[in-house]
């Protein structure tokens, strides 16, 4: 959180022996919420659920607060508070491998992973240590938040929470990484404008709203359409009975895929088979037009099949999980085609969609640098277990890495 422009707000709400009273917690919310902080932290668990503090957090929140919690690290599925509270991105902690560890808790409060697993941070009296716990991944994402507002002057609370989510990395099943592991390489591009807010936990909530992780390759595209299946793009007049021959490219190997031809109207006129995606990341399929389609546009469509909740791949192309793109909204390029007569189809090649990398990553953050400044306060509040108002709390730490 060490950039222009963003400002750190310790908010002190326990004692030096890391007791304290949850009433304290619930005032340093509300402090924080009054005072500009545009991202709170609370890096603290516990089972027990607080109305005050779910009425503490709904006020931040409607005051355009991203609020970030760890889940805890008693390697439970319960739910555990706040990161179960209604408005909380409840981190869990994932390591090198994208793997769920042991000793973190998951489940309906898990709204987002990030890594938290021997993360080198400074030691008390100097020097530096590595430690493990949902407190370091929950201070991932909590610095993930503060920079994608500080580079996004105007966006709420919910827009914010969801470039977090929807462009998350799969890891694990949902239980274990909600959303997915946190990608801030792709979030801080995100320029979406849809916004949600995580549901909580019961007594609030059942989890979600699960809109990652982010499973369509960046890039894919169907990139050829074509009378013969050795040639490349090329102009040509499909007539009916006429093979057209299409390609896509830049996909995920080991998933499963079908190609469709759909009219303007939306209408499917062609499904090919499920096909799987190789090594090479290239697949292609052939339609022939039966009949004409008149004057109107015609479109390839890509379907990539996901799994349950978008957690993983599926090479069947069978369930209840598919993402489609006839409009190049979820990140991908389709190929489309115009019918000038009732006899003909004219056919384009669009080019794909650039893949944001890290350049892309690095522009951003110098333009947005250079940029007039925009404060964002992010608000840290000391870890600490949340019990009943007014009830003694101490908190469970994270562990040294060993």
């Amino acid at each position: 959180m060490a950039f222009t422009g963003t400002h750190v707000m310790p908010v002190t709400v326990l004692g030096a022996d890391g007791t304290g009273q949850d009433g304290d917690i619930i005032a340093g919310v509300v402090y924080a919420a009054d005072h500009g902080a545009d991202v709170i932290l609370m890096a603290f668990s516990n089972p027990g659920y607080s109305q005050s503090l779910q009425d503490a957090i709904d006020y931040a929140w409607s005051k355009g607060v991203v609020v970030v919690a760890a889940t805890g690290n008693d390697g439970s599925a319960d739910p555990t508070f706040p990161a179960g509270d209604r408005g909380v991105i409840g981190v869990s902690n994932t390591d090198a491998t994208d793997t769920l560890n042991a000793s973190s808790n998951y489940g309906q409060a898990t709204f987002l992973a990030a890594p938290g697993t021997g993360v080198l941070t400074t030691a008390a009296g100097g020097g530096y240590t590595s430690i493990t716990g949902t407190s370091a991944s929950a201070a991932m994402v909590a610095g993930a938040a503060a920079l994608l507002k500080a580079g996004s002057v105007g966006a709420s609370n919910g827009v914010i929470v969801s470039r977090l989510a929807r462009n998350a990395d799969v890891a694990g099943t949902a239980d274990q990484s909600g959303n997915g592991r946190l990608n801030l390489d792709r979030a801080i591009v995100d320029t979406s404008s849809d916004s949600i807010e995580p549901a909580g936990a019961a007594p609030v909530g059942d989890g979600g709203p699960f809109v990652g992780p982010y499973t369509v390759a960046a890039g894919a595209k169907m990139n050829k359409i074509f009378s013969d299946p050795a040639l490349s793009n090329e102009d040509y007049q499909f007539a009916v009975g006429d093979t057209a021959y299409a390609q896509a490219s830049n996909l995920v190997p080991g998933a499963g895929y079908e190609v469709t031809a759909k009219k303007a109207a939306g209408t499917t006129v062609y499904t090919g088979a499920c096909q799987i995606a190789p090594a090479s990341k290239v697949l292609s399929d052939s339609y022939v037009p039966t009949t004409p389609s008149g004057a109107a546009d015609w479109t390839w469509v890509l379907v990539q099949w996901d799994g349950q909740n978008g957690s993983v791949l599926n090479s069947s192309c069978t369930g209840t999980s598919s993402s489609t793109d006839a409009d190049n909204t979820l990140g991908f390029a389709v190929a489309q085609a115009t019918a000038y007569t009732t006899a003909a189809l004219n056919t384009t090649a669009m080019n794909a969609l650039p893949a944001f990398g890290v350049a892309g990553l690095i522009a951003v953050i110098l333009s947005w640098a250079a940029a007039p400044a925009r404060t964002v306060k992010v608000a840290l509040v000391p870890a600490a277990s949340v019990l009943p108002l007014d009830d003694a709390v101490r908190d469970t730490p994270d562990s040294p890495f060993v």
